[in-house]
């Protein structure tokens, strides 16, 4: 078995104080081979289209914490303030085992 680390965008929208999962789509998701890759994307989404924006947090996860088969990892970039246009940004990193 080898591993993958799959990266996903979310998207949560702010409604009268309530905070709304967006769909994803394909172009939401990437995979990549490691977590250092993986790492160096989303840092450099950030830097490239979130600065104005708000800063995000990152939450770090080990085997033991993740609830999910096959996942030893898992990375969560997330924005806890919304955008002019009620929009935050959160971006979650998850190496898992494929067969």
């Amino acid at each position: 078995m080898a591993n993958v680390v799959i990266v996903s965008k979310h998207l949560f929208m702010n409604e009268n104080n309530i905070d709304y999962a967006m769909g994803l789509s394909a172009s939401d998701i990437i995979a990549f081979s490691n977590m250092d890759k993986a790492i160096d994307y989303v840092e450099e989404q950030i830097r490239m289209g979130f600065v104005e924006e708000g800063k995000f947090d990152r939450f770090d996860y080990s085997k033991e914490e993740c609830m999910y088969q096959g996942v030893s990892a898992m990375v969560i970039y997330s924005q806890h303030t919304y955008n002019k246009n009620g929009i935050r940004h959160a971006f979650r990193i998850v190496k898992q085992k494929i067969e």
